[in-house]
């Protein structure tokens, strides 16, 4: 980890090699963070989201067929009427 100031601010460098267990946290605000590893959300934002959009549908429709099921079994076969 290394520090610098600019304009007033404290700039950090946190490389992934890093022998400090320096968080986010515990800096002072407005510190600009340097070569930061993105987290896994940040890295595959978009994939992410297509993966939740996809579970969401996939679970409405569950919810529908569980629907259909649910009124097909209550509902009387009325063959006597044709």
């Amino acid at each position: 980890m290394s520090t610098g100031h600019a304009r007033g601010q404290a700039a950090v460098q946190l490389e992934p090699d890093a022998r400090w267990d320096v968080s986010e946290s515990g800096l002072p605000e407005g510190s600009q963070i340097r070569l930061r590893e993105p987290t896994l959300f940040e890295q595959y934002r978009w994939q992410s989201l297509a993966v939740f959009a996809a579970l969401l549908i996939q679970a409405a429709l569950i919810l529908f067929l569980l629907h259909e099921r649910y009124l097909r079994r209550g509902a009387k076969p009325n063959r006597g009427l044709v």
